[in-house]
């Protein structure tokens, strides 16, 4: 039954969290953002952090006495939301390679993942829950609602353990997928490039190895000349702009058959994620990203032609 009433209680502060970070992001960038690893209108990380205060302030009996000093709550609070915010962020990067917020701007960050400003405002955030609405839960006597509160926890833990699957599935999917392509494509260049560079190569070489002798340095010198090394070099060399420009022209088009394709669940996850770390991830993620404006361009177009024939 308290556990059920602790879910139910963490649902409710994700859902708070995942409404401050929207409203905080979308005054920030003056558009709307959808925050949250999550496809659903919860960010885990607040819900945690405050299940997790409010377990220690209940159970814990020298915090437990409601007379606590406020600069003592800010210190719990803040040092509490830094643990968790860096080994969240932590978690994240290494399975996925990606980073959903980053600090390397913000001044006395910790590896871009914890700041003193964002820390310092959820201790103060924590004065409020818990000086308010931790004791506002305690009266609402969650502990006498027993078949009320395991009805709740059972349909938000489908709900978010759907959720979780999904996004996890999805989300694997997409980066494999960009990593895959921006593979490829740099391999489809790096074979390019030796395939252009095996003519050149063979003729410098041959030409190293008959230097010992005088005729054969003769007729090297009659057949080989500086002009036709360079002459033979800037054929290559367009050979090769020829093949760098079929290649990239062929994995843009696959990058757009791929956006295209893309349900929304993925498009969220791509603009979601604040930076790939691995630079695979990170070329892939902007080829795709390309891919979705060109496309939306497109549709734009067609809408407003589709405007104008009406």
């Amino acid at each position: 039954m308290i556990i059920a009433a602790y879910f139910v209680n963490f649902i409710v502060f994700s859902f708070m969290g995942w409404v401050w970070e929207t409203v905080y992001c979308t005054f920030k960038t003056k558009h709307w953002q959808n925050r949250g690893f999550l496809y659903g209108p919860v960010c885990p990380i607040y819900g945690t952090a405050a299940v997790t205060a409010l377990i220690v302030f209940n159970f814990v009996p020298v915090l437990n006495t409601g007379s606590l000093a406020s600069w003592k709550i800010f210190l719990i609070c803040a040092a509490g939301s830094a643990v968790i915010e860096y080994t969240t962020s932590y978690v994240l990067e290494k399975i996925f390679h990606a980073v959903w917020w980053d600090y390397s701007t913000v001044p006395l960050n910790i590896n871009g993942r914890i700041c003193l400003p964002a820390t310092c405002g959820f201790g103060l955030a924590g004065i409020v829950i818990v000086r308010y609405l931790f004791p506002f839960i305690r009266s609402l006597h969650q502990e006498n609602r027993p078949l009320l509160n395991e009805g709740l926890s059972l349909f938000f833990m489908f709900l978010f353990a759907m959720d979780l699957a999904l996004t996890i599935a999805s989300l694997t999917e997409l980066i494999t997928k960009m990593e895959n392509y921006s593979r490829e494509f740099n391999a489809r260049m790096e074979a390019g490039v030796e395939i252009a560079q095996q003519g050149p190569a063979a003729t410098l070489q041959a030409a190293k190895a008959a230097v010992s002798s005088a005729a054969e340095t003769a007729v090297i010198g009659a057949y080989v000349t500086a002009s036709d090394l360079k002459d033979y070099a800037a054929g290559k060399a367009g050979e090769m702009k020829e093949y760098a420009s079929g290649k990239a022209g062929e994995m843009s088009e696959r990058m757009r058959r791929y956006a295209a394709g893309m349900s929304p669940r993925q498009k969220y996850h791509l603009n979601s994620i604040q930076e790939f770390r691995n630079a695979d991830g990170k070329a892939g993620a902007e080829k795709l990203k390309e891919a979705l404006a060109a496309l939306q361009e497109k549709l734009g177009i067609a809408a407003d032609r589709a405007e104008r024939r009406k």
